[in-house]
């Protein structure tokens, strides 16, 4: 059943244009093939690797970009909806995305050539357990006692607070690496900018302390929907929108991106800023504690975007013959986690006693992976300064 704000002719008009892009695509594939170089090549088995990419690099996006503009201009009201709708339309959008990224996933993988299982050092490996641990106690939480799975992530309870101290600090880290070891003025900038985000986002998380200090709001920001001294609260969807993608863009996008195609390598000057696999492995479960949001393609794009990054990573990892017990054991224990982690919020949906009481565990972790991020970046850091030192 189509929603109520969509205008069928739209629906038609649109899926008949992702249409033409199929076409596109198969005589794409057409005019390739029938390149004698190109069926040579392919004869060889040496054409798909790179040609295939190509085509899942074009495709890929194509199909994102196309949900996203439908889900803008045809179904902004449905979007409202906090609960997960499954009408064919949202079915067909949710397998269209899976895809998309898919492809550009495929793409990736097809065309680099860099290591992307999980970091083997001990110390790395114990920080795994211990953030995957605190994953599943909050899950157990939910499934146990969602009254005390709500008091705690309540405002001004630990939850936030954990979540604005895990960004002040890693403000302040991000601010330190950039004043005292930045090697270049690009990543002092770029250093800067990312650490004064930080402090941002890690100050509006607790209204810049105004329940602390008692300060009345401004008139400005009156008229948000908690009546409270802060930004996000004006449209706090569209802001949860884009902290939630961009947390997922450097947190698990870049390092499985960055390992694989070897990004370091490629650009020397900004390596250091590349994030590790380590902050991926840390950071898994920030893509988790979808529902209220579930309708929107980009919060599609997180899941599934994790589900496959980790699926991979993991599955390198388990066929690892030189990986240990605690290796494939921790490869194991962060996919089953990432799946039951979210399945729980839709198997025990009454269990959410506001539909929106999932987004603070989910951004507490988030800013856990972020403040991880500025630890390695720092550890980093003087590790080359050693190394460069030595020689």
């Amino acid at each position: 059943m189509l929603p109520q704000s969509g205008n069928i002719k739209f629906h038609v008009y649109f899926y008949a244009d992702l249409n033409m892009y199929f076409d596109l695509f198969r005589q794409y594939s057409r005019v390739i093939m029938n390149n004698t170089n190109t069926t040579a090549a392919f004869r060889s088995q040496t054409w798909l690797p790179s040609n295939w990419a190509k085509l899942g690099f074009l495709l890929g996006p194509i199909m994102l970009i196309a949900v996203y503009l439908h889900e803008r201009l045809a179904l902004a009201d449905a979007l409202i909806d906090p609960i997960p709708r499954t009408d064919p339309l949202y079915i067909l959008r949710m397998i269209i995305t899976l895809t998309g990224f898919t492809l550009v996933l495929g793409s990736c993988i097809l065309v680099g050539k860099g290591q992307v299982s999980i970091p083997r050092q001990r110390f790395i490996w114990w920080c795994s357990i211990g953030v995957l641990a605190m994953q599943v106690a909050f899950i157990a939480l939910f499934i146990i006692s969602p009254i005390w799975f709500f008091k705690v992530t309540d405002e001004d309870r630990p939850v936030e607070w954990f979540s604005a101290l895990c960004l002040l600090v890693g403000s302040g880290l991000m601010i330190y690496f950039a004043v005292t070891k930045a090697q270049t003025r690009l990543v002092r900038v770029i250093a800067l900018g990312i650490g004064l985000t930080f402090f941002v986002i890690g100050m509006e998380e607790v209204s810049w302390f105004q329940r602390v200090i008692r300060f009345d709001t401004p008139e400005l920001l009156a008229n948000n929907s908690q009546e409270e001294a802060n930004i996000h609260n004006l449209d706090s969807s569209s802001f949860e929108e884009i902290y939630y993608l961009g947390g997922f863009v450097l947190l698990i996008a870049a390092p499985f991106i960055a390992a694989r195609m070897r990004l370091q390598e490629r650009f020397p000057q900004i390596a250091i800023l590349f994030p590790s696999m380590t902050v991926l492995v840390l950071s898994m479960p920030s893509s988790l504690y979808n529902y209220h949001l579930w309708n929107r393609a980009s919060t599609q794009v997180i899941f599934f975007g994790t589900l496959l990054i980790v699926g991979y990573v993991s599955l390198q990892s388990l066929l690892d013959r030189q990986a240990s017990w605690q290796e494939r054991f921790l490869a194991l224990f962060l996919f089953a986690n990432f799946i039951i982690g979210q399945g729980a919020l839709f198997v025990f949906p009454d269990h959410l006693l506001v539909p929106w009481v999932a987004s603070e565990p989910k951004e507490m972790f988030i800013a856990l992976g972020l403040c991880v991020y500025a630890i390695d970046v720092v550890v980093r850091s003087r590790s080359q300064a050693k190394l460069s030192h030595t020689v």
